[in-house]
């Protein structure tokens, strides 16, 4: 059995760090209460950090990179953001204002990309909200209310059904209806 042993400590955030990802090119990027993102590139052993997204108003709870390339994060402020890098930069592309549309009350806990390449976002009221991206603009196409509360994790099923865990102990399960 092999151990782990600490061999970096990335510092830059000034709050709580409330998700690290991967991304595919082995960069990190981290989500922070401090409201900003950060992306992390490993140089000869050593991890500095490349850029910091500034663009919410409130935590940012999480965060997840498309398949595309481009990440996208979720907030306390009731935005998606999608981000896209150019060149040494990363700039916001889109932010679906959630609260603005009443698509969700609360901050958004997380966000996830299903197979099909829509959004799933998620709040603390039992609101999931599907995204869909058209013509480089996202558009709120389905809501669907739960009555087990506080959705905590949401995952698409290999099947595409998808699975959501509620503060209450309940999962639900949700299937693509066809034609509606």
């Amino acid at each position: 059995m092999s151990n782990f042993k600490n061999v970096a400590s990335l510092k830059g955030h000034s709050e709580p760090i409330n998700r690290v990802i991967e991304l595919q090119d082995g960069r990190l990027a981290s989500c922070s209460v401090d409201k900003t993102i950060k992306i992390w590139k490993e140089v000869e052993g050593d991890w500095i950090c490349e850029a910091t997204l500034i663009g919410h108003s409130d935590w940012v709870n999480a965060v997840i990179q498309l398949r595309d390339g481009r990440i996208s994060s979720a907030s306390d402020d009731g935005t998606i953001k999608i981000w896209k890098e150019e060149g040494c930069t990363w700039i916001c592309e889109h932010t679906i204002d959630a609260h603005a549309i009443d698509a969700h009350n609360y901050c958004i806990m997380s966000v996830i990309e299903i197979m099909d390449g829509r959004l799933v976002s998620w709040d603390f009221d039992g609101i999931l909200n599907i995204w869909k991206e058209v013509e480089g603009d996202w558009i709120l196409e389905q809501t669907i209310k739960s009555n087990n509360g506080r959705a905590i994790s949401v995952i698409e099923m290999r099947d595409g059904r998808l699975a959501a865990g509620y503060l209450d102990g309940n999962v639900d399960i949700f299937e693509k209806q066809e034609g509606e």
